[in-house]
């Protein structure tokens, strides 16, 4: 898929064109957000937030949408782990527990998170493919990937969580009586 590798590789200037018609096109000024934006479109580029963490041996970075900007497939999920586009069930896992509460039931954030690691804790030959990988510290790469999209999260002004909303409310809110004039505006 050409938007997978245009997302590995921002530095790589892409262009698609199927039927005379382009349908991608990236600039390769090593630019994630650029291609996000030919891929997925300005509208969705400006709901992403960016992500950052890590430690001194494993880097995440990478962009994560609004939890009001929310997908019904977790094809809208992608990791890169060390310029490889790859598929890892814990990993894609963490992406959606970075968000706790805040997505909707059956509901998908759009994320691309660039992990960079130590090629040791790698094994890619898991697969013909070599898109799934077996990766030997996979429970703290989770846990740097959601605590970095947690981080993210926080920084932004978002409706609140409807659990804690609900135990802030200690005031009833105004009481009365229906009647039959009462219709919804």
């Amino acid at each position: 898929n050409v938007n997978r590798l245009a997302l590995s590789h921002p530095e790589i200037a892409f262009s698609f064109i199927s039927n005379g018609r382009e349908l991608l096109r990236t600039a390769g000024r090593n630019d994630t957000k650029q291609v996000l934006g030919a891929i997925y479109g300005i509208n969705t580029v400006s709901k992403l937030v960016q992500i950052k963490g890590g430690n001194p041996d494993i880097k995440i970075f990478g962009y994560i949408s609004l939890p009001e900007l929310t997908r019904a497939s977790r094809n809208y999920i992608s990791l890169i782990l060390n310029g490889r586009f790859i598929r890892n069930f814990a990993l894609t896992k963490a992406v959606i527990n970075g968000y706790g509460s805040k997505l909707m039931i059956g509901r998908l954030p759009i994320a691309v998170v660039n992990i960079t690691a130590d090629p040791a804790l790698i094994d890619v030959n898991v697969h013909p493919t070599k898109q799934e990988v077996r990766i030997s510290d996979e429970e703290l790469i989770s846990k740097l990937i959601a605590d970095a999209i947690r981080q993210a999260l926080s920084k932004q002004r978002l409706i609140p969580d409807a659990v804690s909303n609900l135990h802030s409310n200690q005031r009833p809110g105004p009481q009365y009586k229906s009647s039959a004039t009462d219709r919804p505006l």
